[in-house]
């Protein structure tokens, strides 16, 4: 029995609820602009997102990485975490509990990660692998209970992802109507990995444009409506609308959430920064992880980094999907982190000279 499971049992001994391990992320309150849910993702403002300000979590930074293993579609879900006794720093620490959301996704051998202020809550102490209870809550909502669905990747009506925020439980489907009368057309979009987003997918989107509806299902079975939520589709990063307040009235948009726009095709985040990729703990953090200052390198003249799906042009997996939605001068990462040879790989795309 290795030590992460012992200290689970210590805890399945003292609580009816279930047992897990826990650590802390970071001292680095502002992390989280980098963490595998995109709540934060620079695309679509950073610590600015109006994906992360109406989290009832985010002031106070209340929010911890999940092990998506042992809890899968965590992303955006709400824990009531509880410490009692035991763990590496038992002597210092003492019991305490704090509700918290997930806004990271981690494969490390432990169940959650906690930036420092709910790890000294939960624990008093700011170090330690601590054995823990928790229990899944609903989230507590800001702004009269008002959801929120935000374009991470837009500009484009061929292709788009978004993320829905402040909500009681994560994200469990996604359904996008765009256009109306007999073009209308409705599809269930394809969820991006372990993050919190969801994108539209190969062939569903064919340049359509006009109204767009989304229809969300939650984990808790919940449906959130997005009703006419943008008027004229497509619409750039950031730009979001809410579902009506609990009190009635109509979804509105804000387009002025994110008031510069970004470019086209440009990801959320460098996948290759995930910490999924963390096997081992550190049992006293310093600080943040290092972050890559260097400017982005944009495409030479004799390359082109195209979206992995589409593939070079020219080739059998281009040629069997173009018709459909691939466009050579639209598909392809124009500028930024993904736009060089060297990154290109690293953002799921095909570099094509």
């Amino acid at each position: 029995m290795n030590v992460y499971n012992f200290l689970a049992l210590i805890a399945l001994c003292a609580n009816a609820n279930p047992s897990g391990v826990l650590t802390m992320w970071s001292k680095n309150q502002d992390i989280i602009t980098g963490s595998m849910c995109g709540y934060a993702a620079n695309v679509i403002g950073g610590l600015n997102s109006p994906a992360i300000t109406n989290s009832h979590y985010f002031p106070n930074r209340f929010l911890c990485a999940a092990n998506q293993n042992r809890h899968p579609n965590s992303c955006g879900k709400c824990f009531r975490i509880t410490y009692t006794s035991g763990g590496s720093e038992g002597n210092r620490a003492r019991p305490g509990s704090a509700e918290i959301q997930i806004v990271d996704a981690m494969a490390a051998d432990r169940d959650f990660d906690c930036l420092v202020d709910p790890f000294r809550q939960i624990t008093g102490t700011d170090t330690g692998v601590m054995p823990i209870t928790y229990e899944e809550i609903p989230c507590t909502l800001t702004d009269n209970g008002r959801s929120k669905i935000t374009v991470m990747d837009g500009g484009n009506s061929w292709w788009t992802k978004v993320i829905v925020s402040n909500a009681k439980s994560s994200v469990k489907r996604i359904d996008m109507t765009i256009g109306q009368g007999a073009a209308q057309k409705t599809f269930t979009m394809t969820k991006s990995g372990n993050s919190a987003s969801y994108e539209s997918g190969n062939g569903r989107l064919t340049g359509q444009s006009g109204p767009a509806s989304f229809a969300v299902t939650l984990w808790n079975n919940e449906m959130l409506n997005f009703n006419n939520c943008f008027v004229n589709w497509p619409v750039n990063n950031g730009v979001s609308c809410q579902t009506a307040a609990a009190n009635g009235g109509q979804p509105t948009q804000n387009p002025t959430a994110h008031p510069t726009a970004q470019p086209t095709r440009q990801p959320t985040q460098n996948p290759t920064a995930s910490r999924l990729l963390t096997m081992e703990p550190t049992l006293a953090p310093t600080g943040a992880a290092a972050v890559s200052t260097a400017s982005p390198t944009n495409a030479p003249n004799g390359g082109r980094c195209y979206i992995g799906q589409c593939g070079c042009p020219g080739t059998p997996n281009w040629n069997q999907v173009a018709g459909s939605w691939c466009v050579e001068d639209v598909n392809y990462f124009k500028q930024g982190w993904c736009a060089s040879e060297a990154n290109c790989g690293g953002c799921s795309g095909v570099w094509c000279s």
